[in-house]
């Protein structure tokens, strides 16, 4: 019985945890195209912000 609560709980960490992915990864692209705006807009400015 220990074992499926500890199942359960895993299965909703893992899926927090996959979520959360989801989430970094939309506000990681978000940036980059803020960035890539940022800089259509001011091209001299110096490029600090590379996008990975």
């Amino acid at each position: 019985m220990p074992y499926q609560v500890a199942q359960t709980q895993h299965e909703v960490r893992s899926r927090k945890l996959s979520c959360h992915k989801i989430t970094i990864a939309k506000t990681k692209r978000r940036l980059k195209t803020s960035i890539a705006g940022f800089q259509t807009t001011f091209p001299h400015f110096p490029n600090r912000l590379k996008p990975d």
